[in-house]
């Protein structure tokens, strides 16, 4: 069963809402959107990894996605999918990835050579970064005081179209890659290698339950980051058939002028991206400023209506902007 379902991350909802607001001739735009493209092809390849495991006796596994656990360095790690069993642990390590990819053990890496660019460029090895998982993870179960159990890793390639190459015949190197397809094969494999059972069935839910709890989401400051101002990125009402930030608040609905678009909560998501980018509260001012209101009553209208949780007297009232998606 999925213990941890997969959601959109944080830092994936964060880069939306940037890519959103931020000018077309922003000089870091080109910069945001490589790495807002990636983040979301990664979600994506994730996400199509569900209809495999589908497949999967709901009884004798447990899935966790987006794992991110602190290390005994007081640093964070991440893993894509945790398949979690009586008998072994599986590590995978997603990748969605078009092109070509030469794994190069010698010098742990890989080419990826894209078609599109017709630039050559180094990615570190997959294979080398889910073997760190593991190490990290045994070290993790172990600080909990569990028993040691295996911890199996495989990477997926879930873009059908990738071509893949190895520039080694290092034995056994290649065996802990494979496509989408390949995946339950692979489990099997793991499942028929593994019989002894390491947890019973109670142990195995409470660790569950533990590394669901000290699951810590990235929430990376990308204003920060790009060194973006807060006065860079754009105000108005996001338009969800134009992509516009042109709405207009006429008599208790939102207008789009450029595509003629109603929407009577369309402030909601601008909302999102001010929580995401700014700050997770709100005045008054800053909403109408925001949203582009004509007046103050109507801002305070809006924020009625929301029933926000707030702090402050009437003058200086902040509120939460708290969502629960």
């Amino acid at each position: 069963m999925i213990k941890k379902e997969l959601k959109m991350p944080l830092k994936l909802k964060k880069l939306q809402a940037l890519v959103r607001r931020i000018p077309e001739d922003h000089p870091k735009r080109k910069e945001i959107l490589e790495e807002y493209a990636k983040s979301f092809s990664g979600y994506k390849g994730e996400k199509s990894l569900d209809y495999y495991f589908d497949f999967l006796p709901t009884q004798q596994y447990i899935i966790l996605h987006d794992l991110r656990l602190s290390n005994s360095a007081g640093t964070h790690f991440q893993i894509d999918i945790l398949l979690l069993s009586q008998t072994f642990f599986l590590i995978v390590e997603v990748k969605n990835i078009s092109g070509t990819l030469i794994f190069d053990p010698a010098f742990d890496q890989v080419i990826w050579s894209n078609s599109h660019s017709g630039v050559d460029i180094a990615l570190p090895d997959p294979i080398r970064q889910v073997t760190h998982q593991q190490y990290q993870l045994q070290e993790w179960i172990k600080r909990k005081n569990y028993k040691d159990i295996p911890i199996e890793t495989i990477v997926v390639l879930t873009n059908p179209n990738t071509i893949i190459k190895c520039a080694s015949n290092k034995r056994g190197y290649m065996e802990r890659v494979t496509r989408s397809t390949g995946l339950l094969s692979k489990i099997d494999q793991f499942n028929k290698r593994q019989t002894t059972a390491e947890l019973n069935g109670k142990d195995l839910k409470r660790l569950t339950n533990l590394l669901v709890k000290n699951h810590t989401p990235s929430c990376p400051d990308y204003l920060t980051k790009y060194n973006i101002q807060k006065s860079e990125i754009l105000n108005g009402v996001y338009c969800e058939n134009c992509s516009s930030l042109l709405m207009k608040y006429e008599r208790g609905v939102w207008i789009c002028p450029n595509c003629s678009f109603s929407s009577k909560d369309a402030h909601l998501n601008s909302l999102k991206d001010y929580s995401l980018l700014i700050q997770p509260s709100i005045s008054n001012n800053q909403l109408k400023t925001f949203l582009k209101l004509p007046t103050n009553a109507i801002a305070y209208n809006i924020l009625h209506s929301l029933n926000l949780k707030y702090t402050g007297t009437y003058k200086d009232r902040s509120y939460d902007l708290l969502f629960d998606d």
